[in-house]
């Protein structure tokens, strides 16, 4: 792989195969795969995302990064931390990816974010939920002790720790930083929402970024990331894809300048057209091409910024 690592989260139907179509459009520029579960996935559907997710990145030539929702270890008002030695999720997902990884000879291996964007107040493991920075950090700390019992050798984990750019009610994400004895990565969300809300403004990857990764590279070295990042075309004026596109590649320049060593995007029309890559659908993109046998709408300039980014051209 590259010095630094361009990543995407595909989409969450046929993952997989977005995936292998976006980083076939972008020349091969892709090394990461971003993937969300949660805890609580039953027995089967920790075995099927396991077989039926990591294992086909892997093989094309992703490595995944694991997003660790614990939804479900956050109910009945029982702290994480407690939930975490209590019960046997934890164990559970330990054994499933440390099978995962000897089950093959080719050194697998895995980015973990666990409970992430914990400084918002969108999820139940958050600061907007109630949950302490002790809480939080005492959650980190007993994951990573169930992990080095029973998960994957240290060498085949890299644990990402990883807030939001924005903060909810002035959270000082630094807080909940659990120490450099349990994180090998800090990362970084940041969307710029543009007109898309009522709420939202149209942002630079500056004004997003550069204050959150401030305050993280402030309480530790680790290699900076950012795990998750996208940009609406939504201006005031209507759909700009020309400004979506030049948003992009500022954003890619920006990482380069401050030393982010992994950038994913969020290539799935959620709440806005996030998008670069996606199945025609009608909005305004800059171009559309054939990639796999299957129409797609696309915006170069993420090809070509993340290309510079990667150090491919």
């Amino acid at each position: 792989m590259s010095e630094r690592l361009v990543g995407v989260f595909p989409g969450e139907d046929n993952s997989v195969a977005n995936a292998k179509a976006l980083d076939a459009w972008a020349g091969g520029a892709l090394d990461v795969a971003v993937t969300f579960v949660r805890a609580g996935a039953s027995r089967a559907d920790r075995r099927a995302f396991v077989d039926h997710t990591l294992t086909p990145l892997w093989n094309a030539g992703f490595t995944p990064l694991v997003t660790w929702e614990p939804f479900s270890l956050v109910s009945g008002g029982e702290s994480l931390a407690d939930a975490v030695r209590a019960g046997s999720t934890t164990r559970d997902w330990a054994d499933s990816l440390a099978a995962w990884v000897a089950a093959s000879p080719d050194d697998r291996s895995l980015f973990l974010r666990p409970a992430h964007e914990m400084n918002g107040s969108w999820y139940p493991w958050s600061a907007g939920a109630g949950v302490s920075p002790t809480a939080y950090v005492d959650f980190w700390t007993a994951l990573r002790d169930v992990f080095d019992a029973h998960g994957p050798p240290a060498d085949a984990v890299s644990w990402v720790w990883c807030p939001n750019a924005d903060s909810a009610d002035d959270t000082d994400l630094t807080a909940y930083y659990p120490g450099d004895q349990c994180v090998d990565w800090v990362g970084v969300d940041g969307y710029n929402f543009g007109a898309s809300r009522e709420w939202s403004d149209w942002r630079s990857p500056a004004e997003i970024f550069i204050p959150a990764f401030e305050a993280a590279c402030g309480v530790s070295d680790r290699p900076l990331a950012v795990p998750e990042f996208g940009c609406s075309s939504a201006a005031p004026t209507g759909s700009d894809p020309d400004r979506k596109s030049a948003w992009i590649a500022d954003a890619f320049a920006l990482f380069a300048d401050a030393g982010v060593e992994l950038a994913a995007y969020f290539d799935y029309d959620k709440e806005t057209d996030w998008a670069v890559c996606t199945p025609e659908r009608g909005v305004a993109v800059p171009e559309t091409a054939r990639v796999c046998d299957r129409e797609y709408a696309v915006y170069p300039e993420f090809r070509r910024a993340a290309q510079r980014f990667r150090g491919d051209a």
